[in-house]
């Protein structure tokens, strides 16, 4: 069997580099939530049915039993577009121990979440001074595909399964691409505005000095100065999705009927 669908999701994607033991990650100390807002379309083909259907479209098996006629099983493919936003979260304490930090306590925004793509935290905008950094964009494509099952808990209802991966085309899902910028570029472009300062100053590089705890590491250039690598801009992000759903089979007249979902 072979079906096309459409869908319509949201969820959230993030990332903590307290997490990895990994002595640079670590160290960059990067933090990361964005919501997806995602469309797409895809087409599905079903590997394994769970009954055969005769004319007028109806099961030939009546007795629908736990192996063979109730479960389905799918794999899928297809092309869609999301929406993304990462956000980072500001910590006024954390951004005081840093050695690049020049706004005052007084003057700092309250903790919190903070939208990341206009903080420009690798030069993106900055034309005089990174000029082929430019502003990524907030939308972006998507090529999902994965595989999935349904279950028929009667002739009406099915409950389903459905794990799909998300390649994408934007490394800045988690709004981190490139190299380490010099933090003295917000100041000179936001003069006047120490809150905004203080936010590119800290979101461009929070870092924990934890490679220092690292055996023979104490004397170690500090690997977030500026031109140092902050990310990998030779892989694009991804991101999955994995949904149940609860299907209800609506019959559209005497020689039709088709799966609905109803949850997804």
């Amino acid at each position: 069997d072979l079906s096309i669908t459409g869908n319509l999701a949201f969820g959230y994607v993030s990332g903590n580099d307290r997490h990895t033991q990994e002595t640079f990650r670590n160290n960059r100390n990067l933090q990361f939530r964005s919501p997806v807002l995602e469309t797409s379309v895809q087409g599905e083909w079903f590997f394994y049915t769970d009954g055969k259907v005769g004319a007028r479209y109806r099961d030939q098996t009546r007795n629908i039993g736990w192996i063979g006629y109730r479960l389905r099983g799918y794999v899928f493919a297809g092309i869609g577009g999301f929406f993304f936003n990462p956000q980072g979260y500001f910590d006024g304490a954390h951004y005081l121990t840093l050695n690049h930090a020049t706004i005052p306590s007084d003057q700092l925004p309250s903790d919190g979440w903070y939208n990341l793509r206009p903080l420009s935290t690798e030069g993106q905008g900055f034309e005089d001074n990174f000029p082929t950094r430019k502003k990524y964009f907030p939308v972006n494509l998507a090529i999902p595909f994965g595989i999935g099952m349904t279950l028929s808990l009667s002739r009406e209802w099915s409950i389903g399964m459905e794990y799909g991966f998300r390649k994408t085309f934007t490394d800045y899902l988690d709004d981190a691409s490139t190299t380490y910028v010099d933090p003295a570029v917000f100041a000179s472009n936001w003069e006047g505005n120490p809150s905004r300062i203080a936010l590119g100053e800290y979101f461009s590089n929070p870092t924990n000095y934890s490679y220092r705890d690292k055996p023979g590491m104490a004397n170690y250039p500090d690997p977030t100065l500026p031109g140092q690598q902050r990310a990998n801009p030779h892989n694009d992000d991804a991101y999955m999705f994995l949904f149940l759903t609860v299907q209800y089979k609506i019959i559209t007249g005497p020689t039709q009927r088709r799966w609905a979902p109803l949850i997804r």
